[in-house]
C-alpha cells in the first residue's frame, strides 16, 4: 500500500535511522514512483531510485525505491546502482494517496515525458 496512512505504519516498524523500507516500482503503464516520491517527501525521507535492468534474458527488469531517514543510501555500493530521487518539486497534500483518496488515472505513463527522478 502507498497511502499516507500506510506508510506512516511501515515507518513506526523501522527499527533505528538507517533501516530501510524498499518498494517495488515496476509497472509499464502507470508512474507508481511518483506516488513514492510524495510520500518521501511529506515524511522527510532520502529516496533513491535502483534499476535493476534484465541481464538474464529471462526476467523483465525491475525499479526499486529505497526509503531512509538516515544515511544508509549514502554508501558507494547504493550510489553506484542508484540514483537519488527528485525531492525539490512540491508536491500539493491533495496528490497524496491516503486510505479514502487515490488517483491512478494521473499515474499514466507518458512516454514523451522525461521522469521527475533523475
Amino acid at each position: 500500500m502507498l497511502t499516507k496512512e500506510a506508510m506512516a505504519l511501515y515507518l513506526s516498524h523501522l527499527r533505528g535511522p538507517d533501516s530501510v523500507i524498499v518498494v517495488n516500482v515496476t509497472n509499464r503503464a502507470i508512474d507508481i514512483s511518483s506516488v513514492v516520491a510524495g510520500l518521501a517527501q511529506k515524511y522527510g525521507l532520502k529516496a533513491t531510485l535502483i534499476d535493476a535492468p534484465n541481464r538474464s534474458g529471462i526476467f523483465l527488469r525491475s525499479d526499486f525505491v529505497l526509503l531512509t531517514r538516515g544515511k544508509s543510501l549514502d554508501v558507494p555500493e547504493i550510489q553506484k546502482v542508484g540514483y537519488p530521487m527528485r525531492l525539490d518539486r512540491q508536491v500539493p497534500e491533495s496528490r497524496i494517496w491516503t486510505d479514502d483518496y487515490s488517483n491512478v488515472i494521473r499515474l499514466l505513463i507518458n512516454p514523451l515525458k522525461k521522469s521527475r527522478l533523475r
